[in-house]
């Protein structure tokens, strides 16, 4: 909406007709995205659809543009004919544009998220085994370290007493008088 006053409804019709959405393939979920004609020309040949490459509104972008619901359904029907890795190869070959849509739970073996670390595996000190994202960004000149984990309540009681000026006498006094504790593993950062 970039009109004062809007000459429509808010957001890209494109991008929110109900049909534009993961598909349901016969294994799994993939976004297939024909643009051009030439790219929906190959999508209906490859689906056996011959038949609609004769409409006019098939034909002309505008036409098309304007339709782009019933295009997207039809892409929703021929969807669960094929497995994901048989749309991704058929529309690799055709220049259409396709990927596909992993559930959560598949991320951890993506290949592209494996080949930059994404995911670290570590042992916390109280939880045993974990994984965690590594961070997004890295600072050039700076040697990059993994997170620490979540202390447990008490575990840097002394390295914080030190730093705020207490001596080891006076840490001990305000553990003894129970104004402060320590946790598991305290004295560590």
């Amino acid at each position: 909406m970039s009109f004062s006053p809007p000459l429509g409804s808010a957001g890209y019709e494109r991008l929110l007709v109900p049909n534009r959405r993961p598909y349901r393939t016969r294994d799994g979920f993939v976004a297939i995205m024909p643009y051009t004609t030439l790219q929906w020309t190959r999508f209906f040949e490859c689906i056996g659809r011959k038949d609609l490459l004769a409409l006019d509104w098939i034909k002309d972008p505008v036409q098309r543009s304007a339709n782009v619901n019933t295009l997207y359904g039809i892409i929703a029907d021929a969807a669960p004919e094929r497995t994901t890795a048989e749309w991704l190869a058929l529309m690799g070959e055709r220049d259409i544009p396709c990927g596909r849509v992993n559930r959560l739970e598949d991320l951890f073996q993506e290949p592209h998220l494996a080949a930059v670390g994404l995911f670290r595996e570590y042992t916390h000190p109280s939880q045993g085994e974990m994984r965690a994202v590594r961070s997004p960004f890295s600072v050039s000149g700076a040697t990059q370290q993994p997170d620490r984990p979540a202390q447990t309540l008490g575990e840097s009681t002394d390295a914080i007493l030190t730093e705020a000026g207490f001596s080891d006498a006076e840490s001990e006094a305000l553990v003894s008088a129970g104004i402060v504790r320590r946790g598991q593993g305290h004295g560590t950062v």
